[in-house]
């Protein structure tokens, strides 16, 4: 799962695909946010989000 951090970094590594490919581009597509999504992962994997799920739900002891 990605967290918010990660959507930005996404978009980073989206932009900065686009710049590598044509300096003078001005919009990032499809193609280069598929080529970031091989490059950058998700921080959040399903055991962190269980731990937070149930944190929120029971609070801190």
């Amino acid at each position: 799962m990605y967290t918010g951090a990660d959507i930005k970094n996404l978009c980073r590594e989206s932009a900065m695909i686009a710049l590598r490919r044509n300096r003078d581009i001005s919009d990032v597509n499809m193609s280069d946010f598929l080529r970031a999504l091989k490059i950058t992962k998700a921080s959040l994997t399903a055991e962190t989000l269980a731990y937070y799920e149930k944190l929120f739900k029971f609070g801190i002891n």
